[in-house]
């Protein structure tokens, strides 16, 4: 009785190592898919910028910032101001 709790209290741990790995992995996933999107994001904005300034895209809107959704990111981007 008493190796029959032991292997049931093991494979309990187990199952439960298992878990956290995987909850691990995909939390790990998440913030890179968040992180190249924002990467994205922010090279589409920099060309509208750089379109901006060389004169090729005229823009009647507000300036549009963006901000980075991941913490510790400093980088901002303003464009569209006069």
């Amino acid at each position: 009785m008493d190796a029959g709790v032991v292997i049931l209290f093991t494979v309990i741990d187990l199952g439960y190592m298992i878990y956290n790995d995987i909850k691990a992995a995909c939390k790990k996933s998440k913030v890179e898919l968040t992180k190249r999107a924002n990467e994205r994001r922010l090279r589409k904005q920099k060309r509208k910028c750089e379109k901006e300034l060389k004169g090729e895209l005229k823009s009647t809107t507000e300036p549009i910032e963006f901000s980075p959704l991941l913490p510790g990111s400093s980088s901002r981007v303003l464009c569209g101001s006069s």
